[in-house]
């Protein structure tokens, strides 16, 4: 009979120091999760974090699943009204949004005990921190022009301020020999037609584009403009109509998005009354 409460005695000790093993990794738990908790709370205010910040974040939170892997049984009403505390600061702080950002399976562990070590670490679960956007970005872009024409724009973005460069051509040049005007008077005489007209277009830019919203980007810039009219003589010669040409400086101005990787874009090419072409860009964010 001695021997029988002996074991008896022994076995209520071993169950005691295991209630007392399991609520003290709870409350280990609890300080890693009110630590990691502020400190998510002061990097809010700063918009993004370094990878590093991210990484250590992570660690943390992984080393609270792990506290919570050697923990048996459920919390005490005192562990769990600290708790509840802890997480209503949270969410107070991130404006409603859930701490850590755990599935509800993950919650329960604070209400229902703790699954196996190995459930634990092969879930995929993070605190609420996005990896911080690429601030810079390269977009190549193909240029089309309604007159038409063709070309590429590359542009550097910034959170704030950026530039960009554009060359758009119809490819359609010509050689010119002699000038002449649209009623067909030459300085040598009249101008004998053949028949066939080109126009020969060329604008290369330079500009700077500013953010507006999220990935909405207003660009304007100016630069150089060549659109010339070009006739065939009687002798196959071409000749520019000097009255209906142009070349100097032109106005350009748009607005550009970018989803992901692709980046989409319409403006606006002003020569003067004699040349407005609309534009529209599309092409991928590096």
């Amino acid at each position: 009979m001695k021997i029988v409460i002996k074991h008896i005695l022994i076995l209520a000790f071993l169950l005691v120091c295991q209630h007392l093993q399991a609520q003290d990794n709870y409350d280990k738990a609890l300080d890693k999760y009110e630590v990691l908790c502020d400190r998510l709370i002061k990097l809010r205010g700063q918009g993004t974090i370094d990878s590093s910040t991210y990484s250590a974040l992570v660690k943390e939170f992984k080393e609270i699943r792990v506290t919570l892997a050697g923990a048996q049984g459920k919390m005490s009403e005192v562990q769990m009204q600290r708790y509840k505390t802890i997480r209503h600061k949270y969410i107070d702080a991130m404006n409603g949004k859930d701490p850590l950002n755990l599935p509800e399976a993950d919650i329960d562990i604070f209400y229902e005990g703790t699954p196996e070590i190995s459930s634990i670490i092969e879930r995929e679960s993070t605190p609420p921190i996005k990896i911080p956007e690429k601030p810079n970005h390269i977009s190549v872009l193909a240029s089309i022009g309604v007159k038409p024409g063709f070309g590429a724009m590359i542009s550097y973005t910034t959170p704030r301020l950026g530039c960009y460069i554009q060359a758009r051509s119809n490819f359609k040049g010509a050689n010119t020999a002699y000038e002449c005007n649209s009623d067909g008077t030459t300085s040598e005489g009249y101008f004998w037609t053949g028949g066939e007209a080109r126009n020969s277009i060329f604008l290369i830019t330079i500009g700077a584009n500013y953010r507006l919203w999220k990935s909405l980007y207003a660009y304007a810039g100016t630069g150089y403009l060549s659109n010339n009219l070009v006739w065939k003589d009687s002798n196959g010669d071409w000749a520019k109509v000097q009255d209906k040409s142009i070349s100097g400086m032109h106005a350009n101005l748009g607005l550009m998005y970018s989803f992901h990787k692709l980046t989409a874009g319409a403006g606006l090419t002003y020569g003067g009354k004699s040349y407005i072409e609309p534009e529209i860009l599309v092409g991928i964010r590096f």
